[in-house]
């Protein structure tokens, strides 16, 4: 029988052996307790790499997100219970002092036709000069709905891209190309296809780990150890892992 570490590393092994094309390693594995939990991310790693600047939270076709996941993306619990079984404050944000705004843009016209947000986010972000910056895509979502993600080539722009691939619906080359532009995926495994529920992934291109580890101070991670156990953390950030609690969520 495998101890829970072992059987946690094989899960990476595994993921990797799935997504990785032969002789690469080219990410991270940050594990959540499910695909909606996995929004709190980039929130907390926009904290490790632009400290004391307000946050910018651009967010992309909301109709075709999980509810859990839109309450998520502005800092606040969405969930009545953790993955401890504690009771959580729904709809109040994480972080008390979380300077977070968040826009949205919508998926589809009024005549259904699908939206390219390239110029909206453009202007949005000179908007924000100030702020540090997540920009949150969509491909594979339940209607079709797939994000141009030539936006991330035409902004000249320090900030972090998230893009969701929760149906997890998508080829491996979709994959590597994402995550040659820097980008993190969260991955769920579609629940059409039989996939367990409570499971998610957030795939952490190489690059955005070494800034992490770089950082030089951490955030107040007092939130993030309601939300996260060391487990769900890669071994590559061990301060991380450290400030959370070692629960084995079987």
């Amino acid at each position: 029988k495998l101890g829970y570490a072992t059987a946690r590393r094989e899960h990476d092994r595994r993921l990797k052996e799935l997504l990785n094309f032969a002789g690469e390693d080219k990410f991270d594995i940050f594990w959540g307790p499910s695909g909606s939990d996995l929004i709190y991310i980039p929130i907390l790693f926009a904290g490790m790499l632009y400290p004391n600047r307000p946050l910018l939270h651009m967010l992309t076709c909301p109709e075709e997100l999980g509810s859990g996941t839109k309450v998520g993306a502005s800092g606040k619990y969405f969930m009545e219970f953790n993955q401890f079984g504690e009771a959580m404050p729904k709809g109040e944000l994480i972080d008390p002092n979380l300077n977070l705004k968040v826009t949205h843009y919508a998926a589809r016209s009024k005549g259904g036709l699908i939206n390219n947000h390239q110029e909206d986010i453009k202007d949005t972000i000179r908007e924000h000069p100030e702020y540090a910056k997540i920009g949150s895509l969509v491909i594979g979502s339940k209607s079709g709905i797939e994000n141009n993600v030539d936006v991330i080539d035409h902004i000249d722009e320090d900030m972090l891209w998230v893009v969701d691939l929760c149906q997890f619906r998508n080829s491996k080359r979709l994959i590597n190309k994402l995550l040659d532009r820097n980008c993190m995926i969260m991955l769920t495994g579609s629940k059409f296809y039989q996939a367990p529920p409570f499971c998610g992934a957030m795939l952490i291109p190489r690059r955005i780990t070494e800034r992490l580890q770089q950082a030089d101070t951490l955030p107040d991670l007092t939130p993030y150890t309601r939300l996260f156990a060391s487990y769900d953390i890669p071994e590559q950030l061990p301060r991380l892992r450290k400030a959370m609690r070692p629960f084995e969520n079987i």
